[in-house]
């Protein structure tokens, strides 16, 4: 019989050799659980004394006494979890901390997600789905890249011109500013070097980034051309750059991009990005 419990810094070990064994597909959690605790690559069971795990609540599936999945609730409100056993989801116990805690979103592997949310569907709404592809990028050939001297990194900007393109930018994405000073300033005040901007005629008309690192991981995101510059490579060029600055590092490109995009999977593919698995978020009310 399997077990579903609640996981504390004495399981360290068990939760690193469990995000080591399936790094590609426990990304979210591996991002999350760095970025709290620390490369995973440093921890060791001889730190375990009174610490406590950061990030979120995590929560681990047992049988015959082996780590088979991950679930983490983190501190802003979503749901990413990996299993290699479903029967994980026949406990009562993950569907009891779900009513719970009431995550906002729930994300990972398309199957697995999905799997959930049947099992859920009762107690919730789904507001929303986005239905993506995971891609990574095993050869990244550095010579093949054609790289352009109009894209810099945003922290060499003290002048901001056309802010109506970074306005552009956060509709797109969906996401929220106060204003266009706050936004502005923002930009101005960002010492980010991995945000990457593509200038023409002394205006910025394009952007990406490495959004996230983790030991075996960079995520690109945030790739974005205004709407009157596309058809120019601009994008192309962006993400050259980009792979230019991981192609030293011991380190996998991987992106996650809507399964609807097909102009930028085209581009992905020509790169040499793959496939790896479908991914899923979920957006819910209660």
């Amino acid at each position: 019989m399997g077990k579903f419990v609640e996981l504390a810094y004495n399981d360290i070990d068990d939760i690193v050799g469990y995000l080591d064994e399936n790094p590609d597909y426990c990304n979210d959690i591996l991002n999350i659980f760095e970025e709290s605790n620390g490369s995973i690559k440093d921890l060791k069971s001889s730190m375990k004394g009174n610490r406590k795990l950061q990030g979120g609540t995590y929560f681990g599936y047992y049988r015959e006494d082996a780590l088979q999945g991950l679930f983490l609730f983190t501190n802003k409100n979503s749901l990413v979890f990996y299993y290699s056993n479903r029967s994980v989801l026949n406990k009562v116990g993950v569907l009891l901390e779900i009513k719970k805690r009431k995550p906002k979103y729930i994300k990972g592997v398309s199957e697995q997600v999905d799997d959930l949310y049947k099992i859920i569907h009762k107690t919730v709404d789904l507001d929303k789905s986005n239905l993506c592809y995971f891609m990574s990028l095993n050869d990244c050939n550095k010579d093949s890249l054609e790289i352009n001297d109009n894209i810099k990194s945003i922290n060499e900007y003290k002048e901001i011109k056309n802010i109506d393109f970074f306005v552009e930018v956060e509709n797109k994405f969906d996401r929220n500013y106060y204003s266009i000073n706050d936004l502005r300033k923002k930009l101005v005040d960002s010492t980010d070097t991995n945000y990457l901007v593509y200038s023409s005629n002394d205006r910025i008309v394009g952007q990406g980034l490495i959004e996230k690192q983790n030991s075996y991981f960079a995520q690109i995101g945030g790739l974005y051309v205004q709407t009157s510059m596309r058809g120019k490579g601009i994008g192309k060029e962006i993400l050259a750059r980009i792979l230019e600055k991981l192609c030293d590092k011991e380190i996998t490109p991987i992106l996650i991009v809507k399964k609807d995009n097909d102009n930028a999977i085209a581009l992905y593919r020509n790169y040499g990005f793959v496939e790896k698995y479908d991914y899923s978020v979920y957006e819910l009310s209660y």
